[in-house]
């Protein structure tokens, strides 16, 4: 039972750690987007380019945040709110349909 108690400490302390991360890293990189941008116009001169070196780590750390925020909420959803409610853990299929 502790062994459990642990494991799920540490995945929750895994996971709020990673979206810390991932949310600290959009953050940095909307704040200095703009020296960002001079520091690539002076080395790459195709408009374009720069824009994808600038929005491709945008959209993927977004990806990763809207990834971390649907786990959360389908762990406050099933984890909790289902087995407080009803008593037992909610069926796998439901699960894999959310």
């Amino acid at each position: 039972m502790a062994a459990n108690s642990s494991n799920q400490r540490n995945r929750f302390f895994v996971f709020v750690l990673a979206s810390a991360f991932v949310a600290l890293a959009l953050y940095l990189l909307l704040h200095f987007e703009p020296q960002l941008r001079v520091y690539l116009s002076a080395r790459i001169t195709s408009p374009a380019v720069q824009s994808s070196l600038i929005r491709i780590p945008q959209l993927i750390l977004s990806s990763a945040l809207a990834f971390l925020g649907v786990r959360a909420l389908n762990s406050v959803t099933f984890d909790f709110v289902f087995r407080i409610r009803r008593g037992y853990e909610a069926p796998a299929l439901v699960r894999n349909i959310f």
